[in-house]
């Protein structure tokens, strides 16, 4: 038999697995809780011979006595419309920002729709067989040899026939 350590009441262990038990009840177990975190806490709050602070108390480690944590506070303005001024320019840049991107967006997909309209054009055109009674332009594109001889045929016409003008001009003058 064991005895609590809150109530001295006597109790047998409910089980030999995990640490061993100390106290009778749930109740007295909340209270040994309370008990040590009672203790925890006075222990923090003292100071050793040299006016040091107790290492466990977190408080003291971040803010030394009469000294004011103001790591918070370095980065705001100790005016609250300036700072309220601030945030309102950063949004509205935010936001200009924001309706360019939009902007830009939307024109980029409206060239895009444009792009693949002009390829499906293109490709319906390339698809297409030129017609060959009554369209020149498909003759020449299926077979251009006939009309490229034919044009240097006019343009050595051409010549010759400025050349003779030139000379009837030569006799007129002289």
């Amino acid at each position: 038999m064991k005895k609590c350590k809150i109530c001295d009441n006597e109790f047998e262990q409910k089980t030999l697995r995990g640490s061993e038990q100390l106290y009778c009840s749930d109740k007295c177990r909340q209270q040994g809780y309370l008990q040590r975190k009672a203790a925890s806490a006075a222990t923090t709050t003292t100071t050793n011979s040299m006016g040091a602070q107790n290492p466990n108390n977190i408080q003291a480690r971040y803010n030394p006595p009469g000294e004011v944590n103001r790591t918070n506070f370095d980065y705001f303005s100790s005016n609250p419309i300036e700072q309220l001024e601030k945030t309102y320019e950063a949004k509205t840049e935010a936001l200009k920002w924001q309706m360019k991107y939009e902007s830009i967006a939307k024109e980029v997909d409206e060239l895009k729709t444009k792009n693949n309209v002009l390829e499906m054009q293109l490709e319906t055109i390339d698809n297409e067989e030129p017609e060959e009674s009554g369209n020149f332009l498909a003759g020449v594109m299926k077979n251009p040899q006939p009309v490229v001889m034919a044009v240097n045929i006019l343009i050595d016409k051409g010549f010759e026939l400025y050349e003779k003008i030139q000379s009837k001009k030569q006799k007129a003058t002289a």
